[in-house]
């Protein structure tokens, strides 16, 4: 009668019993399978959270700044604000597409927040000075219209839904890889105004050197 190992301790298939082991002490392949599922589960919690914290606390912050300049430009308009969808996992089995795919949104998540951080700031800087669109320079006109680009954008991209139960929602993977071609541009605007507003101070030069 060969033994069974569990933790070290061996256990006879007849006598003691696996059946009384695990009722007492439970089983390491349930504990395998709990912490498996809880991996996973946590995985589109923290996404939903990641989510609704680039909305609530950087978005629509974004937005409010930008409603502030009187007298925009009518072309600039905000695109009608979105439902961010409940992501859930309600199966232990996650399809390797569904990871790859998570992994992108959650990139692009995080480059969005920063778009957001940046174009606050120099958003705030603006109205320090300036409220009317009218009165705002060449550069600063630019810089609002990216501002609603970006707002625009991250709309798009916190109301899509990743998950349809356990699988990919097949219809997101063309709106997803497509927004990801506009976060890049955005992200290559957002340095190259950068750059021009270091260069514009002498500072750019500097640093370079």
């Amino acid at each position: 009668m060969l033994p069974l190992v569990l933790g070290g301790i061996a256990l006879a298939a007849v006598g003691y019993g696996v059946k009384e082991y695990c009722e007492s002490e439970g089983c390491p392949w349930d504990e395998e399978v709990e912490s498996k599922l809880d991996k996973e589960v946590n995985v589109f919690e923290l996404l939903q959270k990641q989510k609704t914290a680039l909305y609530e606390n950087k978005l629509l912050k974004l937005r409010v700044l930008l409603l502030q300049i009187e007298n925009v430009d009518e072309r600039l308009k905000f695109k009608d604000t979105v439902k961010i969808h409940e992501e859930k996992l309600s199966d232990n089995e996650l399809e390797d597409d569904v990871e790859l795919y998570v992994s992108m949104y959650k990139d692009m998540l995080n480059l969005s927040s920063d778009l957001f951080d940046s174009y606050i700031h120099i958003v705030e800087d603006i109205l320090t000075s300036k409220t009317k669109y009218e009165s705002l320079d060449k550069s600063e006109r630019k810089i609002v219209k990216q501002a609603y680009k970006v707002v625009n954008t991250g709309q798009k991209l916190v109301g899509l839904r990743v998950l349809d139960v356990h699988v990919l929602n097949i219809n997101v993977i063309s709106t997803l890889k497509s927004l990801k071609v506009k976060l890049d541009h955005l992200a290559l605007e957002d340095k190259t105004m950068h750059v021009e507003t270091l260069d514009a101070l002498g500072v750019y030069h500097f640093i370079k050197n």
